[in-house]
């Protein structure tokens, strides 16, 4: 089976959210079982086992959201495939011989709801092409229950892949550190995070370190004292979480949350801002202790209580709640995928 998987974002290319690093470890989980090809951006590191299309994608918002998905349509016609799964820009597709699978990662309208200026009319416009995209698609994805009920999609499947091998517990630095993964300006809230931080540093008098993983071009907009680490390698930010005693995501906008998801299922405590992603986390983890969810009144309370009862530990209560975790993340098996393809692809012929 021929399967293309298209993700305009990719590690390698200043790419170190969580739905560049999902996309990298889907491609990780998929490529063993189907002849994959990545259809990416230019710049991104090409991962062994998959056949990869960089394309042209110089960045600015125009190229990235409306001239890329016309570079992505040109590259289609020279691929024979039977399926190709996107997780956006695909609003461009037309005359297709493949199957389309499209994921839903959250929702433009909601994205634009909570932004400002030309991002907020930007994402209105793409939130009418992503409704666009669900009318013709043969099936749709969501990655909660926003896409769901907006959507209207066929299937949930978190953006999460399902643990390999056994839990073994973090192991928290010995200094009291916080983790943020994101920019410091735009919905992830990258400058309140510092805030928060150097807030709770004051309250509790503890000298608390601000570890931010983000893309080297944004280290220059944090305020000194903040340990930036700049576009590092997936497994460099696991190790990061797994030394963490608390993980903060005060994003105004998540589709799901994969940073705060991760650190729960490696039983990290985490505290985010409210938004359909962390909402629903929380409901199937049902653990305030280990995922907690605090609107902006309340998240400093939060924060300095996790920080002065010190390091993270592992008890019976949290164990079950990385367990709930880890039942979230089996809903997104390579068999399920495996079989909503052979499915798609049987019904075509």
């Amino acid at each position: 089976m021929k399967v293309g998987l298209l993700c305009v974002g990719w590690p390698g290319r200043h790419e170190v959210g969580g739905a560049a690093r999902y996309a990298w470890r889907f491609a990780e989980m998929m490529r063993d079982d189907v002849d994959l090809h990545v259809i990416t951006s230019e710049g991104g590191t090409p991962l062994p086992g998959a056949t990869m299309h960089f394309l042209e994608n110089g960045g600015g918002r125009f190229k990235h959201y409306y001239r890329f998905p016309f570079e992505v349509r040109r590259a289609l016609r020279g691929l024979d495939l039977d399926i190709l799964h996107a997780f956006g820009d695909d609003w461009a597709l037309t005359g297709r011989r493949f199957s389309w699978v499209r994921t839903f990662h959250g929702s433009s309208l909601s994205e634009a709801r909570a932004s400002t200026g030309l991002r907020r009319w930007n994402h209105y416009v793409l939130g009418a092409l992503e409704h666009s995209v669900r009318r013709r698609c043969d099936l749709a994805i969501s990655v909660g229950p926003e896409g769901e009920s907006e959507f209207k999609t066929d299937i949930l499947i978190p953006p999460v892949i399902p643990r390999d091998g056994d839990f073994t517990p973090p192991e928290p630095s010995t200094k009291p550190t916080v983790t943020f993964i994101g920019t410091a300006t735009g919905r992830k809230r990258g400058l309140m995070a510092a805030s928060l931080v150097n807030e709770a540093s004051r309250r509790t008098g503890l000298a608390i370190e601000l570890r931010v993983v983000g893309p080297a071009n944004d280290k220059k907009n944090w305020p000194a004292g903040v340990m930036h680490y700049s576009d590092p390698q997936d497994e460099e930010v696991t190790a990061l979480i797994r030394e963490s005693w608390l993980l903060i995501a005060p994003s105004a906008y998540e589709g799901f949350g994969i940073p705060a998801f991760e650190a729960a299922s490696l039983g990290v405590p985490s505290v985010s801002s409210p938004n359909p992603g962390s909402e629903y986390i929380a409901q199937q983890i049902g653990n305030d202790e280990l995922f907690a969810v605090r609107d902006d009144a309340t998240f400093i309370d939060a924060l300095v209580d996790r920080l002065t009862r010190g390091a993270p530990s592992q008890s019976s209560s949290i164990r079950a709640a990385v367990d709930a975790a880890d039942a979230l993340a089996s809903q997104a098996s390579k068999s399920r995928i495996l079989e909503l393809y052979s499915s798609l692809r049987t019904g075509r012929r």
